[in-house]
This record gives structure tokens, sequence and C-alpha cells, in this order.
């Protein structure tokens, strides 16, 4: 596999959902009762290493990237459920939204990837 125009697109999404849950666990640590989102916190973070991984090894052009799409397609749907339960809060709003996007992406792109 190659970098090209669809990688970079990919990489660019995964990147920014990767951001947008790192400011959800930073918001939802800094709520008076932040143990009461322990679960969102957890959710957001490991979803944010995954794509960061993820991005690493696409624009790598590692064979093991269909993989980890299919991972991380699993961890933003994941983030999205558990941020919906949130949805009094602008910043678990933004995550759902974002990670449904990334979720899309990242099954579109598998589904690409497993074409070829």
């Amino acid at each position: 596999m190659t970098m090209n125009l669809d990688n970079n697109a990919i990489v660019k999404q995964l990147m920014d959902c990767a951001s947008t849950n790192v400011r959800c666990v930073a918001e939802c640590l800094s709520i008076n009762d932040a143990r009461l989102m322990m679960e969102c916190v957890q959710y957001c973070s490991d979803c944010a290493e995954l794509c960061m991984k993820t991005a690493r090894l696409l624009k790598a052009g590692s064979r093991m990237g269909v993989q980890y799409l299919t991972m991380c397609e699993e961890a933003s749907r994941l983030c999205y459920e558990e941020c919906k339960k949130y949805s009094n809060l602008r910043v678990c709003v933004d995550c759902m939204q974002e990670n449904k996007r990334c979720a899309d992406a990242c099954r579109a792109r598998t589904e690409l990837m497993l074409q070829d």
C-alpha cells in the first residue's frame, strides 16, 4: 500500500478524532464529580490512543493498518455511545459527533482496503 490522498484524508480524520477525545478527557476530568465520568474518560482515552496509532500505521503504509482501522471503528462507536449519555455537556456532544464521523470513515476506508 502506498501513501495516497485517501490515506491522507483518513489520517487527518483519525488525528481530528484523537484530538477531540483528548479534549473530552480533559473536560470530563475537570468536572466537580469526575468519578461519575470515569467510563467516558476511559473510552475516550483508549480511543485517542488507538486513533493516533492507526494514523501512524497508515501513514507508514503498514499492512496492519486495516486491522487497526477495524478496532478504531469499534472504539469510536463505543465513545459515541458513551458520550451520548452526557449530551448536556458541549464537549461530549462534540466528541460524540467526531467519533461518529471517525467510525464511518474507518469503515469506508476498511472496505476500500479490503478490495485491493
